[in-house]
């Protein structure tokens, strides 16, 4: 399968995004061939790990977020519920309603996002924390429960954080 650039850049810095010569979507090995090899094998360590939590998770690239989508089925929809982002030395692993996931182990990281929290990779022995793993099941779990409950659970989060900046 022969590589062609796209016309529309691939992050926010204008690199070029790389499709299959038959007009296909971009697909996370291609997406992540751009990358040293650490940094995919930081990233697709995660994939399997991810997989291995959420056998039925469906990934889609997202160039213009330079990032490896995950989504879930959720009733007759598939919802997001997490990203894996390659950067030049490591890589992050996202989670879209992460400000209302449990965690003791204090992976998470950015309270400055109003929902999405993420850990940054940077060895291989950081993924196969047990606390990573649970993240990203209950992760999954988030974002298939109804829409109000989750925002519901989303204002809670923020009210304590505020708290929390207040004392």
């Amino acid at each position: 399968m022969a590589l062609i650039p796209s016309p529309l850049p691939m992050t926010f810095h204008d690199a070029p995004a790389l499709y299959d010569s038959r007009g296909g979507a971009l697909t996370p090995t291609l997406f992540l061939s751009r990358h040293s090899r650490e940094v995919r094998a930081l990233a697709n360590a995660l994939r399997r790990l991810v997989k291995q939590v959420v056998p039925e998770v469906n990934e889609r690239v997202y160039p213009g977020w330079n990032i490896l989508g995950c989504r879930v089925r959720a009733g007759k929809r598939e919802v997001y519920f997490a990203y894996i982002s390659p950067h030049p030395e490591y890589v992050t692993i996202g989670f879209r309603y992460g400000a209302i996931l449990a965690d003791p182990a204090a992976l998470l990281e950015n309270e400055n996002l109003k929902q999405v929290r993420f850990v940054s990779i940077r060895r291989p022995a950081q993924i196969r924390r047990p606390a990573l793993a649970a993240l990203i099941r209950e992760a999954a779990e988030a974002a298939r429960l109804p829409k109000p409950m989750r925002e519901w659970m989303l204002v809670v989060a923020q009210q304590r954080l505020s708290e929390n900046e207040t004392v």
